[in-house]
């Protein structure tokens, strides 16, 4: 037997065993071959999640509001000067997460930029626009000019947050006004209101995906993970924790990023993270809460002097805090939502694919 199994015609070695040259290149293709396998794989799943997502929270809230059967909507709002070379990415991402619903509001209002910004939002709404992951009712694109409310701040006795709030009172006012004009199609108001500040760069798959899961949060509004440095947690003058505890502290950095990003969602007193998502415009604005600047905050309520920052010129408060001490008097629930990422400044490299 043995024998005849040495007769028998058995494949050249040198096909199973190539040369190392030969073998290199298989062996890289195959490589090549699974990674792209995967990753195509992944995004198919990450496209599903997205949508399962939304449609399950956006519906969700319907059912607990009085519209029940209304249109699944949202408006996008951000106020911007000099964006920078980088804003292209950032509109794209504005029409992104507005294709997820079927009426989708996005108002840019652009503040006298020395650069190419008024030319990027020329070309954005120029540009057509095809939402290929839902059924879109209405898409909304709208670029006004900014009037300059906050022009009574300008001086270096003046902090930048009391002109900041300038600016937010007006957004929430124009929030208002959008959601008059869509009356008749929105049967209620929108169901989600977004602000973005315009330093920010979204990974907009990751605020849809988490940004909006106010039914696992038990939340009204969401503060996005705003980053500097991937994982640390920025925005630190707004955060004021549950136990009234400031996360500011002069010189140091990160000291309750542990905290914050311990879980998904963490309910506090005041946030921001350059990105807000609020569910429910209609209660937000039944709050009758507005941005007031530091001095008329303090007097208001004297306990307040304790989040003051001094710096060179001025004395500031940031002007979340008071806002989000409004809002949670009139039964608002606010916390950060830590997979939900911006970054300040820039995007890192390993996060771009996010942002196109």
């Amino acid at each position: 037997m043995w024998a005849n199994l040495r007769k028998q015609q058995w494949p050249n070695p040198r096909w199973l065993f190539p040369a190392p040259k030969v073998t290199k290149f298989f062996v890289v293709a195959l490589f090549v071959a699974l990674m792209f396998s995967v990753w195509t794989t992944q995004e198919d799943q990450w496209a599903v999640h997205v949508k399962r997502t939304v449609a399950e929270e956006v519906s969700m809230s319907s059912v607990s509001r009085v519209h029940k059967s209304g249109p699944r909507s949202v408006l996008i709002m951000a106020m911007v000067k000099n964006a920078g070379p980088t804003f292209p990415a950032i509109l794209a991402s504005f029409d992104s997460i507005g294709c997820n619903f079927d009426i989708a509001s996005i108002l840019i209002f652009e503040s006298n930029s020395a650069d190419n910004t008024p030319e990027n939002l020329r070309l954005w709404l120029d540009k057509h626009l095809e939402c290929h992951r839902l059924g879109q009712v209405t898409h909304r694109r709208l670029l006004k000019p900014a009037a300059d409310p906050a022009t009574e701040f300008r001086g270096a006795h003046f902090a930048r947050t009391d002109r900041y709030q300038a600016w937010r009172n007006y957004l929430l006012a124009e929030a208002g006004l959008e959601q008059e004009r869509l009356a008749a199609d929105l049967q209620g108001g929108f169901e989600y209101f977004v602000v973005f500040d315009e330093l920010y760069f979204v990974e907009w798959k990751s605020i849809l995906a988490n940004g909006f899961r106010f039914k696992e949060s038990g939340l009204d509004v969401h503060c996005c993970s705003g980053q500097h440095t991937p994982g640390i947690v920025w925005d630190e003058m707004a955060l004021v924790l549950e136990n009234g505890t400031w996360a500011f502290q002069p010189g140091v950095h990160g000291r309750w990023t542990p905290l914050v990003n311990s879980v998904p969602f963490l309910e506090v007193q005041s946030c921001f993270g350059g990105v807000l998502v609020v569910k429910d415009l209609p209660k937000l604005l039944d709050t009758r809460c507005r941005y007031v600047d530091s001095q008329a905050a303090i007097t208001k309520d004297p306990l307040l002097e304790k989040y003051l920052r001094r710096t060179s010129g001025a004395v500031e408060l940031c002007e979340h805090i008071p806002y989000n001490f409004c809002l949670r008097r009139s039964g608002l629930r606010i916390g950060t939502a830590r997979d939900a990422i911006a970054h300040y400044n820039k995007p890192y490299p390993q996060y771009l694919p996010y942002f196109t």
